[in-house]
C-alpha cells in the first residue's frame, strides 16, 4: 500500500540505524535559522516526501475531502515521523534507551498508519500495535 510504503521509508531514513545526523542537524537549522539553503532543503527532501504522502493519504479519503484537510493529513505523518528524530535525546531518556533500537522504525511507522488510519476514518486499515 502507498502509504505504508512512504511512511516505512521516512521512518527508516530518520530513525533507522543507518540514519544520518547530517540530515537531522541540517532540517533543524533551517527550522530554528533558516537560512538560503531552505528553498533547496524543501524541494529536494521535504516537498518530495510531502507530495507523495499526501497522494496516498487523499487516495483513502472521500473524494470531496479538501484539499487543506488531506494536506493536513499529511503534514501531521511528516510531523510524527520528524518528532522521534528531533525530540531523541529527550525521547531515548523517557524510554530509557541508549539509542533507538534496531526495529524501532518499523514499530514507529505501524504506530504512525495506525494513528494516521484511524484519524482518517480508515480503522479498517490500521495495523495492530506491536506488544511491548
Amino acid at each position: 500500500m502507498c502509504l505504508r510504503l512512504h511512511v516505512g521509508g521516512l521512518c527508516e531514513a530518520l530513525v533507522g540505524p543507518r540514519a544520518p545526523i547530517w540530515m537531522s542537524r541540517l532540517l533543524l537549522r533551517e527550522l530554528g535559522n533558516p537560512t538560503e539553503a531552505l528553498p533547496k532543503v524543501v524541494d529536494e527532501f521535504i516537498r518530495p516526501n510531502f507530495e507523495a504522502i499526501r497522494a496516498c493519504v487523499a487516495g483513502l479519503m472521500p473524494r470531496n475531502t479538501k484539499p487543506l484537510d488531506v494536506a493536513m493529513h499529511a503534514l501531521s505523518v511528516i510531523g510524527q515521523c520528524l518528532h522521534y528524530r528531533h525530540t531523541a535525546p529527550i525521547t531515548l531518556r523517557l524510554l530509557s534507551f541508549a539509542d533507538y533500537p534496531a526495529d524501532f522504525s518499523v514499530r514507529l511507522a505501524r504506530h504512525v498508519l495506525s494513528v494516521t488510519f484511524r484519524a482518517i476514518g480508515r480503522a479498517d486499515l490500521a495495523p495492530g500495535e506491536a506488544a511491548s
